[in-house]
């Protein structure tokens, strides 16, 4: 055992932010950071009045989604890619009939 460890089993630690009461993690923030940049690239290469719309519809979607994520999960114990998967599926197909399984 090496003196300074304390958690032997731990290999990585998620990084966590807590912003506008939603957690956020590397996926994420990085979701939210690349809709941000989309739209100053659109709006360097187009217009002002067409970039600056389609970064804050963009933000506020990433917003949504990793709202609709903590919901899922308050505890934080999934990773994110697992629950966006559930909840694509989920939309996709609300309903799921197992009846016709043996």
């Amino acid at each position: 055992m090496k003196a300074f460890r304390v958690f032997n089993d731990v290999d990585q630690v998620d990084v966590e932010w807590t912003i506008l009461g939603l957690r956020w993690r590397m996926p994420s923030m990085i979701c939210l950071i690349g809709a941000l940049l989309f739209g100053v690239i659109v709006t360097r290469a187009v217009s002002y009045w067409v970039g600056v719309p389609i970064g804050v519809l963009g933000a506020l979607l990433v917003i949504r989604l990793v709202g609709a994520v903590n919901a899922m999960d308050p505890g934080g114990h999934l990773h994110e890619f697992t629950q966006l998967g559930l909840l694509l599926r989920t939309w996709a197909r609300p309903v799921i009939d197992n009846s016709g399984r043996r």
